[in-house]
């Protein structure tokens, strides 16, 4: 007689562990299944599951569109879809220039509101104000000069950065980067920055993770914070 593992698929031992793998469709297998979340199976499944191929249960194409496509039809504007392209979720709503005449997960394009992500932006660095000091109290240039400003914006991983303005502590770039993608989820970071020769100096940063659709609406402020706390960058998202 040949014996079989209790619950078990005939007591196969795939890993070599020396004990029966558990059964494909059960919690404890090491694999996060179709019908298992984080929540109902830590032992296989994580939010770092993000990215596997499969789009789990705790998952929606807004927290992780590696792995799931919109679905037109189930009561929610995802990443992804429109008002043109999918009414029956993306409801349309007039509005205009005032970034509160849209609301949740929508911004303002042509006079109606559409999801915010899942498109391209134009981020345009428009200015800043620097303090006398930096927050060590030194000046920022040495000899006492004023601050050579430029900022460093990296939207997940890829880093743009404005030209040089010199010797002031207004500085204006309006300077605006290619077409960036912004997916839910998005981490955006903004660092301002003293040009010098040998290292700049990092005067303020400010970490958006997730970056939201309020500050795509209203335009990103990075402000200083302790003795650089009148310090702030300005910077607006332009939907292409």
């Amino acid at each position: 007689m040949v014996a079989t593992a209790c619950g078990g698929d005939g007591g196969g031992d795939g890993d070599g562990d020396g004990t029966p793998d558990a059964p494909a469709g059960s919690c404890g297998n090491g694999t996060c299944e179709v019908s298992e979340t984080a929540t109902s199976c830590s032992a296989d499944c994580s939010v770092a599951d993000c990215g596997n191929g499969t789009c789990g249960l705790d998952e929606s194409s807004t927290s992780c569109p590696q792995d799931c496509e919109a679905e037109c039809g189930n009561g929610v504007c995802e990443a992804g879809e429109t008002t043109s392209s999918c009414a029956e979720d993306c409801a349309t709503a007039s509005c205009t220039a005032d970034p509160l005449s849209c609301t949740g997960e929508t911004v303002c394009i042509a006079g109606t509101c559409e999801n915010a992500f899942g498109r391209n932006y134009r981020i345009k660095v428009v200015s800043a104000v620097f303090t006398e000091k930096k927050g060590n109290g030194d000046a920022w240039d040495v000899g006492g000069g004023l601050p050579d400003g430029k900022v460093t914006v990296t939207v997940n991983g890829t880093a743009v950065t404005t030209p040089v303005v010199n010797d002031t502590l207004t500085p204006t770039w309006n300077f605006l980067t290619g077409p960036t993608l912004i997916p839910g989820g998005t981490n955006l970071k903004i660092e301002v920055l003293d040009d010098d020769v040998a290292a700049d100096d990092l005067g303020w940063v400010c970490i958006n993770n997730p970056l939201t659709a309020d500050l795509i609406r209203a335009g990103a402020r990075c402000s200083g914070t302790g003795p650089l706390a009148t310090a702030r960058v300005d910077l607006q998202f332009a939907p292409i």
